[in-house]
């Protein structure tokens, strides 16, 4: 957790050292699930989301780079708030609370700071999920085709209408999906060529449904060790 404290284990007059040794040790094992739990919530809320909502779709999913990378952040936010990273403030306790919480504050700070500038960086970024590689290998050609763009390909990277608008593209084969990454100041193109790819896209089928069966399998795994470390907590350390 951000602020630890030691504990004084609550313990009858008929309890030897051994029984309060095992007490600690149990307060300490449920503490312990208690920061895994608060880490991984918002990663198993992310990949539920992920094979519930946008892979279960039977045509692809585009969202705005902003979008997706906002959603990606919130998935890593449990981590980022109470796991490792969070430990560069550890130090600070020794100077007391409130130094400790303002430097956690300023800690948050930076984590907002940090996920502005990254999101703001993906505007020019489309996201698109169910659509393997091969299918916007034909896809995009078929787009620019029907819109009389010109173009010239290179692994990765399209010119367009002779440079004013480059595109950079990544996919991968085993998620299915494609990220779309805009360069040049011809916005008018642009919109052009991305409501002529949503159209097709709405009437594309899904050819592959294992990313969706991936990240259901996931998403389940993390939800069973949540239960778990509820049942834990519940038991052994009931006032966190």
């Amino acid at each position: 957790m951000p602020f630890r404290t030691g504990s004084e284990p609550t313990t009858s007059g008929g309890l030897g050292e051994t029984g309060v040794q095992y007490h600690v040790l149990l307060e300490r094992i449920a503490s312990g699930l208690a920061e895994w739990a608060a880490m991984i919530a918002p990663l198993m809320l992310y990949l539920l989301l992920l094979a519930r909502v946008v892979y279960r779709h039977r045509h692809p999913v585009v969202l705005s780079g902003t979008s997706n990378l906002a959603a990606v952040w919130f998935g890593v936010s449990g981590f980022l708030l109470f796991g490792p990273p969070s430990w560069i403030v550890y130090p600070f306790i020794r100077y007391g609370p409130f130094v400790y919480w303002t430097a956690y504050g300023g800690y948050i700070l930076f984590l907002l700071l940090a996920a502005l500038v990254t999101i703001g960086r993906q505007r020019n970024c489309l996201v698109i999920f169910n659509l393997s590689p091969r299918q916007v290998g034909t896809l995009l050609p078929e787009v620019l085709t029907s819109l009389g763009v010109s173009y010239e390909a290179v692994p990765g990277r399209l010119s367009l209408a002779d440079g004013k608008l480059v595109l950079d593209l990544e996919t991968s084969p085993v998620w299915n999906h494609a990220v779309l990454t805009w360069y040049g100041s011809d916005e008018e193109l642009r919109r052009k060529i991305e409501a002529e790819l949503r159209s097709r896209l709405a009437a594309e089928p899904v050819t592959d449904s294992h990313p969706q069966r991936l990240m259901l399998v996931l998403a389940l795994s993390l939800l069973v060790f949540l239960i778990f470390a509820l049942l834990v907590i519940r038991l052994f350390h009931p006032s966190l």
